[in-house]
């Protein structure tokens, strides 16, 4: 009964993207943010969303979406992350959304009600901050461009701990399938110790490694558009001008407008003060201050276990010289 419930609240919640909106395809491709939670995803979906013809789909692997019988995805974390046909179950899920069967995750009443509510739209993007294992087969399928969004590992660590987020690092260590194609033995080893023993920031620190491998070292990145959210707040205009241009928008000033706004997921007065700083940098530094050294040695450690270079010592943006960069596909 239970989820029957569920089913018919999930279903009035999205009715309106379903009535009122009318989404004809572009000839332009749709968007797809994949990135880690914490990482300013949200505010770069709606920097992206500000676009006249966009519609957001926020969040289709999150287990919320998932509650009743929309989909056949179980609302559960280890279904998302651990499930041996969770590749074949998101594929099916992601056509019924871009076929417009689906429309979870979309525009709502309070939209229409603060009259941000899009009526005719043309594209899409996505934020999906789960299966980034499965970028590349995502890319395959559907007509997306990818959008990789990185941050530092130690202010996502940090949030995540804050915040009293669930670690998903058992889910990681649960899928056998993904740990054989992406880590070796030494590797597995360590991550499960360090599971045991290691404090909630080490923890959070492993959680951002499992999940960053796969696009960092395996996957075929070539057709991504790589960018940081340190970038986007100390290199905005330089960082904007380039998603508008490989994104082929049409309103880069509605682009810079967004970025003063600070996201739905921002919490804090501190986050829209911080926003207005002239010193830009002192926000993507601002994390030092939470740590002792000893921690942040710790964390360098970790990343250098897995030969995780996107991130070095001493340097607050992505490092462009990674292997990320330069293993030639």
């Amino acid at each position: 009964m239970l989820n029957y419930l569920r089913t018919i609240r999930e279903y009035i919640k999205f009715l309106p993207a379903k009535l009122f909106n009318e989404h004809n395809k572009s000839d332009k491709k749709d968007v797809s943010i994949f990135s880690t939670p914490r990482s300013g995803s949200t505010w770069l979906m709606e920097i992206i969303n500000s676009q006249d013809n966009f519609k957001y789909i926020n969040e289709p692997l999150h287990t919320n979406r998932h509650k009743g019988y929309l989909t056949d995805i179980d609302a559960n974390w280890s279904e998302i992350y651990s499930s041996s046909d969770r590749q074949d179950k998101f594929l099916k899920y992601f056509e019924s959304i871009l076929n417009d069967e689906l429309f979870v995750g979309q525009q709502k009443f309070k939209d229409i009600l603060n009259g941000k509510f899009d009526y005719k739209t043309n594209r899409r993007v996505f934020k999906i901050l789960r299966a980034k294992d499965l970028i590349n087969k995502f890319e395959n399928e559907f007509d997306i461009k990818i959008v990789f969004l990185l941050r530092h590992p130690i202010p996502v660590a940090l949030s995540l701990v804050r915040e009293k987020m669930e670690d998903r690092v058992k889910h990681y260590l649960e899928n056998e399938v993904y740990l054989k194609k992406f880590f070796n033995q030494e590797e597995i080893k360590y991550a499960e110790q360090l599971y045991q023993h290691g404090s909630e920031f080490e923890k959070r620190i492993l959680q951002w490694c499992l999940e960053n491998n796969p696009p960092l070292t395996s996957l075929n990145n070539k057709e991504w558009i790589v960018i940081s959210y340190e970038d986007l707040v100390v290199n905005e205009e330089e960082t904007l001008l380039k998603l508008y241009k490989q994104l082929d928008l049409n309103d880069l000033d509605k682009m810079f407008e967004q970025t003063k706004k600070p996201s739905r997921t921002t919490a804090s007065k501190n986050s829209k003060k911080l926003i207005n700083k002239r010193n830009k940098e002192s926000i993507i530094k601002k994390w030092e201050k939470e740590i002792s050294l000893s921690q942040k040695e710790k964390a360098f450690e970790i990343l250098d276990k897995f030969n995780l270079d996107i991130y070095i010592k001493d340097k607050y943006t992505i490092n462009k010289n990674s292997y990320f960069f330069n293993r030639g596909y």
